[in-house]
């Protein structure tokens, strides 16, 4: 049988203590690393864009969505300078690395090159409306064989049109929303698909009727946020820019400026954020 020597037992004491040292290594330097990107983060300008959208944000520098933004920048303390330019040309320019973040576009969304998504500011659902009176309708498969108005510049890029032209569902387009709900309540349309703050406004200052629709039922979700490169001063910025918005929501302080962003996006953008 075998006994293990003094010279064993020091051996194993020692290299355990060793692998403990390396470990302990290593975890302050991932330590510093942080500290050192923070810094960085924090002392150098970092540049954000966006693309434009009519009525939400503007590039002379109105619309709700630079007030998110102030809200945002300024709850996360970092210096930074902020771009409002056409779609096409922020997109590219921040995936050509030219700047550190991304404003206002959908999150979960695979990108020519790698990044990483804040929480998001904003939550926009779309519910399915029918006409005072009528059944309510829960899901996309209660539209088979009926009639939808949707809206012509409107982005429905994750509405399943494919399901519905398969179950023979009618897609009719409108210039406005406001001709919609007006071609829901004459009977010229048997469903239309939008959010229920801007419809909700619409039916007010129309003096139209109240709509019948299932609010525990969104057909799509679109979560807008940050996107930021993904590399160790894009993570960190992710990171910040998340904390910030959480304690903002916590707060309450970005509350009325995301209903209020929900209630403009629809008559807004002609092109997707995407």
């Amino acid at each position: 049988m075998f006994y293990p020597s003094k010279f064993h037992h020091r051996r194993r004491y020692h290299e355990a203590v060793i692998v403990k040292k390396v470990r302990s290594l290593a975890k302050l330097l991932v330590y510093w690393s942080g500290l050192v990107f923070a810094a960085a983060a924090h002392s150098q300008s970092v540049t954000i864009v966006a693309g434009e959208y009519k009525g939400v944000l503007e590039s002379s520098g109105e619309g709700v969505l630079w007030d998110i933004h102030r809200l945002v920048v300024k709850q996360v303390d970092i210096d930074s300078d902020f771009k409002v330019l056409p779609m096409r040309r922020a997109r590219h320019g921040f995936y050509a690395g030219h700047w550190q973040g991304l404003f206002a576009i959908f999150a979960g969304v695979d990108r020519p090159v790698p990044v990483v998504y804040s929480a998001p500011f904003a939550t926009v659902k779309r519910h399915i409306f029918t006409a005072p009176g009528t059944q309510k309708l829960h899901n996309l498969n209660q539209l088979a064989g009926k009639r939808l108005g949707l809206v012509l510049g409107h982005v429905y890029s994750r509405l399943d049109k494919d399901l519905l032209r398969l179950q023979g569902t009618e897609i009719q387009t409108s210039p406005t929303q406001l001709t919609n709900v007006r071609m829901l309540i004459s009977g010229r349309l048997d469903a239309i698909v939008g959010n229920a703050y801007g419809i909700g406004e619409l039916l007010s200052d129309a003096e139209l009727p109240l709509l019948e629709v299932d609010m525990g039922s969104p057909v799509t979700e679109y979560d807008f946020a940050y996107a930021f490169h993904d590399d160790p001063q894009g993570r960190l910025l992710a990171e910040r820019f998340s904390s910030a918005i959480k304690e903002l929501k916590q707060s309450g302080e970005l509350s009325v400026l995301a209903k209020q962003f929900e209630r403009g996006i629809d008559s807004a953008a002609k092109s997707s954020p995407e």
